[in-house]
């Protein structure tokens, strides 16, 4: 037999609007001590920020509340002080009553527009509908029998705000950065790179030290060397400067010439 299929309740779709309720927030925060004693928890559980706090706080139990009765007082008084003294008792009293009327209808446009204001002014609308939610489920109390104000979610991202939980989560973001930092990066800076002048010039060096050595001393280089060194003059002996041994020296030295030039035309001679 098979088992029964169990059946969800529909789920409700999360809220995309901040719906405040005018009558229901004027007839719950009454005064600044009922006020703050439902608020304070609100702020401790983070729905409200401290800037809402102290704005709902200072605007909910303010004088616009008696905006309906200070009309009404003054529109009867405006009536009854201008009434025509030719006028009858009833039409006296239907004037007074038109400047009744008049001055409620004026008192509850300003306290709408005060209320307006206010709505436009809260920093985190889904907080704050968030936090008036679980205070309408605390006292209980019927909602949406008066003129309600919207104000949708998305005007938090156009106007460069930012809601309670996405604050709280970039703090929580910001303070795990801080506590780890980030592991540096190997260098990538580029190896200075010999510029092409000085690689043409070593170049060059090494050709000429590798043909330096491959070169050996050629039979002109040791001829010219073993000329010079016959050439040299020996130092005269101490007081010795006869004319025979300057002759002897001439004489060796012509010979010398002679064997060094016959050497010089037997190499030409090997070359061509």
């Amino acid at each position: 037999m098979s088992q029964p299929t169990p059946t969800h309740p529909p789920t409700r779709p999360l809220p995309s609007h901040l719906h405040y309720d005018v009558v229901w927030m004027e007839r719950t925060f009454r005064s600044r001590a009922t006020t703050e004693s439902l608020l304070r928890p609100q702020l401790e559980s983070g729905n409200l920020t401290s800037q809402d706090y102290d704005a709902a706080v200072s605007f909910l139990p303010g004088f616009h509340r008696h905006y309906r009765t200070a009309g009404v007082f003054a529109g009867t008084g405006l009536a009854f002080k201008f009434r025509r003294p030719q006028w009858t008792n009833g039409r006296i009293g239907l004037f007074v009553l038109f400047g009744a009327i008049m001055g409620n209808t004026i008192g509850v446009l300003a306290d709408f527009k005060a209320h307006l204001s206010f709505v436009r002014s809260i920093q985190d609308p889904a907080g704050f509908s968030q936090a008036m939610d679980t205070i309408q489920k605390q006292i209980g109390g019927p909602i949406g029998r008066g003129p309600t104000i919207p104000r949708p979610f998305e005007e938090l991202q156009s106007s460069g705000e930012q809601p309670n939980q996405e604050r709280m989560n970039r703090e929580q973001e910001s303070f795990a950065s801080s506590t780890n930092p980030p592991v540096s990066k190997p260098s990538t800076m580029p190896e200075p790179v010999a510029s092409p002048a000085a690689a043409s010039t070593s170049k060059w060096d090494q050709i000429r030290a590798t043909n330096a050595r491959k070169a050996g001393s050629s039979s002109w280089d040791n001829l010219r060397q073993q000329h010079e060194r016959t050439t040299i003059p020996r130092s005269p002996g101490g007081g010795s400067g006869s004319d025979s041994v300057a002759a002897s020296a001439n004489n060796d030295r012509a010979a010398e010439q002679a064997e060094f030039d016959a050497l010089l035309e037997k190499e030409r001679n090997i070359t061509s």
